[in-house]
């Protein structure tokens, strides 16, 4: 039995992402839950956000705003950790997947705890906190080389700090894919989640 926790992308909500359970469902036990961000974005759409992106602009690094997700970071842990405890599970049964700012967040909080989880699949996202892992989950990352809203540098350079931490890593671009996840993003993530 496993916990498969949905994270949406800026602007969306949880229920966007729950039609990817029925292709992703290994057995019965596994639960999927796909929470709602804490914020809403304020002026982009009825959506919510897992951090802030007042004051940053595209294509700037986004070093002065880390406290940000550092702090998105913790609430959602504290989250989690209460799923897992009300379905009888631990961090090591907890597979984070992401799209976009919730692949940040993945990311982020699946490599910051000392307890290895089952696994990250990080879609059209990027890496914002390269800081030493605590631990070394198993990890995919996913993007389209046609993406206009994460440019794909993002991917190649979360590949290389990732790889430079030697984390066990599945990575693969996308031909012709935007910013969406497509068959060929939905195969590489059912056969990270079959492992």
């Amino acid at each position: 039995m496993r916990l498969i926790a949905l994270l949406h992308g800026y602007g969306a909500n949880g229920t966007d992402l729950l039609s990817l359970a029925p292709h992703w469902q290994r057995d019965t036990d596994d639960v999927f839950i796909a929470p709602n961000a804490p914020d809403r974005t304020g002026g982009f759409g009825p959506g919510y956000e897992w951090f802030s992106l007042d004051g940053w602009m595209p294509g700037t690094p986004f070093t002065d705003h880390l406290p940000r997700i550092e702090a998105a970071e913790q609430q959602l842990k504290i989250k989690l950790k209460k799923e897992l405890k009300d379905h009888g599970l631990s961090w090591k049964d907890l597979v984070l997947m992401g799209f976009s700012q919730g692949a940040i967040m993945a990311l982020s909080v699946g490599l910051s705890e000392p307890e290895a989880c089952a696994g990250i699949m990080a879609y059209s996202g990027a890496y914002l906190t390269p800081k030493p892992p605590l631990s070394k989950p198993d990890i995919l990352l996913v993007h389209g080389n046609a993406d206009m809203v994460v440019n794909p540098n993002s991917f190649y350079e979360a590949k290389m700090d990732l790889e430079n931490y030697d984390m066990p890593l599945t990575a693969k671009m996308i031909d012709g894919c935007g910013h969406w996840i497509d068959p060929a993003g939905l195969k590489a993530g059912k056969a990270f989640l079959s492992r």
